[in-house]
């Protein structure tokens, strides 16, 4: 990271975030779409903190900062592609099939957990993965048709 800064350059580094903060982060985020826009603000701050710290202003502010900010939101994307990377090789992996044990075992679960047919329903839909909102506005759908077609049996 960078040094601590002394009273002036605390001074000039709120000055310069000030002025060039929103330009520099669009700027970096017209080059690099999609990118989070915290990572964008942190290259921005490093930036700032870096020009006070390092030397008198240059002549142009604004594409100085660009290119420490451009500099340091690349460097901050290369960790986060490496930790990814990291994650995705050390991640256990998931096993979907089941073998016929544990199909078994998962039924004979089933049938002793849900004894009505809307505990089994919403035990399906559980171990499916469907969200319970999902799931809840799917049986009163059934419902309502189930009503439906009643009182159209009932009214003929």
């Amino acid at each position: 990271m960078t040094e601590p800064l002394f009273d002036d350059s605390r001074t000039r580094a709120a000055e310069l975030y000030e002025r060039f903060a929103l330009v520099v982060a669009g700027r970096l985020e017209r080059r690099y779409r999609g990118v989070d826009p915290q990572r964008v603000a942190d290259a921005v701050v490093d930036a700032i903190l870096r020009l006070c710290g390092a030397w008198d202003a240059p002549a142009n502010l604004a594409r100085v900062l660009t290119g420490f900010a451009r500099q340091r939101l690349r460097v901050l994307l290369r960790g986060e592609v490496r930790r990814k990377r990291r994650e995705a090789a050390t991640a256990p992996r998931s096993d979907t099939t089941l073998s016929l044990e544990d199909r078994e075992l998962a039924a004979a679960l089933r049938e002793a957990v849900a004894t009505t047919t809307a505990e089994r329903l919403a035990l399906d839909s559980w171990l499916a993965g469907t969200p319970p909102a999902d799931a809840a506005l799917l049986a009163r759908l059934r419902q309502r048709i189930h009503r439906l077609k009643a009182k159209v049996i009932h009214d003929a």
